[in-house]
């Protein structure tokens, strides 16, 4: 049997008949020791296909073939054969490597949900990632909270430093804020624009928020300080808290911890306010 694309033929007993060449070479375990098996046994590692092939139609799926030694992920297409022969041969299983094609589809969908300089969650897709959140709260008739964060002085360090420094800056920052959002569950943080950062934290309340934020506000002035700049970064941090029956709602809470984070800066930075 020859063929440009990978392929296994199975017969009307369920059984491997044949393959060609490209389908051993991209999935080592297919051999001439499975023809005769059971097809259900022999793709057993993929339980989609499993499920596919026990009334099989015409069909696709991606699958992960990595932990077999075969590509990342392969495309794996039933295809129903014509029985004009009266033989035995009811279908065939195309494969086509698409790892590449994934890779560039995850690629792309990252840069469309990321902030580019922090790798942050950009604003637009900020929204998007905290509405389960929000329904569920909205579910539980319970509060939530947003963190407002603006680093101090940032425009100073801009003009005096340069833009370069400004990016290393904000790259240090969100790097820290991230990994001390990681342990908090359900919280999700993303870049809001410019030297500011938003925490969206469904399910808590404000006294929550605060001690996340406190918890945020250390992390910052912990860190090493930048050779160049030779003085510590500290933030401003706002929160608000409180219970919404609708997604559009969640702009006055986010408007209410803006504030809060403008009050912490006139008040001198380096604090938390409500």
């Amino acid at each position: 049997m020859s063929m440009r694309e990978s392929c296994v033929i199975v017969d009307e007993n369920g059984r491997i008949v044949d393959m060609n060449q490209k389908a051993k070479e991209m999935l080592p375990f297919l051999n001439s020791g499975v023809i005769g098996e059971k097809a259900l046994d022999v793709f057993s590692i993929f339980p989609s296909l499993i499920e596919a092939m026990i009334h099989p139609k015409e069909q696709e799926m991606e699958l992960n073939a990595s932990s077999v030694g075969g590509p990342e992920w392969i495309l794996a297409k039933i295809s129903p054969l014509n029985d004009d022969r009266k033989d035995s041969i009811v279908y065939a299983i195309f494969f086509e490597d698409t790892t590449e094609r994934h890779r560039m589809l995850e690629s792309l969908q990252y840069y469309a949900t990321r902030d580019d300089l922090t790798g942050l969650f950009n604003r637009r897709y900020f929204y998007e990632a905290i509405k389960p959140g929000i329904e569920a709260s909205i579910n539980k008739v319970s509060e939530v909270s947003i963190i407002m964060i603006d680093i101090d002085s940032f425009k100073e360090v801009n003009d005096a430093y340069g833009h370069a420094l400004g990016d290393k800056v904000l790259r240090s920052c969100a790097k820290v804020l991230a990994a001390n959002i990681e342990s908090e569950s359900d919280a999700i943080i993303g870049r809001f624009g410019g030297d500011e950062f938003i925490v969206f934290m469904p399910e808590a309340s404000l006294e929550e928020a605060q001690r996340i934020a406190e918890k945020l506000r250390l992390s910052v002035v912990a860190m090493p300080i930048l050779e160049e700049i030779e003085r510590p970064l500290h933030i401003s941090v706002g929160v608000a808290a409180g219970q919404i029956e609708r997604f559009e709602e969640i702009e006055m809470l986010i408007s209410k911890a803006d504030d809060a984070m403008y009050k912490a800066k006139r008040s001198g930075g380096n604090r938390v306010c409500t």
